[in-house]
């Protein structure tokens, strides 16, 4: 081979080693006044995730150095984006699907934490998060303000989402449903949930975990005639949805807790304990086969606040 022409191979190889190592890193950063064509180092900052995105190692983490908005992103691989506590990193979105969609491969765990989520637009026609495909996907810390649902679970997986808080959602704050190929499991922790059109924990398709330790009021519809803080609804043939509900308040909201059997789904089972249902228009409603189960330290209110539908199954304490 030529001396030039085995030099120039050499150089390619070295640029190419060198790139690499500019452009992956266990690592990243973004910033207000960062720009995509740096390296996303604490330095030289990154201006969106998406572009600091391309440049962190699976696995890795992407941190915000300060208070601003920044622009939508889809996740597609492992790694944690993170808003220290000192600040306001805000995602704000107008027409996107949503402000974050999860659309990473089936090993792939991704957590967000310390950000805040807003719409750019009222009414809102997107999600605050879209959890498509995953492994697991951990929110901690997360307001989310303003969308049209707050967090979707439509992934066979696991979702937790731990003292964050969701307000003024046009239709559902969370929703887990997986309809095929799979369950959709979830942990709920110190949320805050306070109003929605439409339902405040809404659990379809094949569900199954619980929530704890958490507030949801104000579920309701412009008209007050809908509207379920918790809502557990199988409605076609294998469907089965079965939370627990544990140290939670669910108040002043048209149905406080909702569970339904229609259509050949197997069941739909509430089982509460050590929880406050009040100032409901409609306590409680059991229809169809599906399961309200109490451990009977719950305080339902008087017979005069709010009316109720089915039957409770006491179940001892233990």
């Amino acid at each position: 081979m030529p001396m030039s022409v085995l030099r120039t191979s050499v150089a390619l190889v070295l640029a190419g080693i060198v790139c690499g190592a500019v452009h992956a890193a266990p690592r990243t950063f973004v910033a207000s006044t960062g720009n995509d064509v740096n390296a996303c180092s604490l330095t030289a900052p990154c201006r969106t995730f998406t572009g600091a995105l391309s440049k962190t190692d699976p696995g890795g983490e992407i941190v915000a150095l300060d208070s601003g908005d920044f622009s939508p992103v889809t996740i597609g691989k492992a790694v944690s984006i993170i808003g220290p506590a000192s600040l306001d990193a805000r995602i704000k979105t107008n027409i996107e699907a949503a402000a974050i969609i999860v659309q990473a491969g089936a090993s792939d765990v991704v957590s967000l934490r310390g950000i805040s989520l807003t719409s750019g637009s009222s009414p809102s026609t997107a999600y605050g998060i879209w959890f498509k495909t995953g492994m697991a996907l951990h929110i901690d810390g997360v307001a989310i303000n303003d969308f049209s649902s707050g967090v979707v679970q439509t992934a066979s997986g696991f979702m937790a989402i731990r003292n964050s808080r969701i307000h003024n959602t046009l239709f559902d704050a969370i929703t887990v449903s997986v309809l095929s190929g799979g369950t959709g499991a979830f942990a709920i922790d110190r949320v805050n949930i306070e109003g929605a059109g439409y339902k405040g924990l809404r659990l379809g398709g094949i569900a199954n975990g619980y929530i704890r330790d958490s507030h949801i009021s104000f579920v309701r519809d412009a008209a007050n005639t809908q509207g379920s803080g918790i809502d557990a609804t199988a409605n076609s043939p294998g469907q089965h949805v079965d939370v627990a509900v544990d140290r939670c308040e669910i108040v002043s909201s048209y149905y406080g807790l909702l569970a339904a059997v229609s259509n050949g789904a197997t069941a739909a089972n509430i089982r509460l304990s050590n929880s406050t249902v009040l100032d409901n228009t409609v306590r409680y409603s059991v229809t169809g086969g599906a399961s309200l189960i109490s451990l009977q330290n719950n305080n339902l209110g008087a017979a005069d606040d709010g009316t109720t539908a089915g039957s409770i199954t006491a179940a001892g304490k233990f």
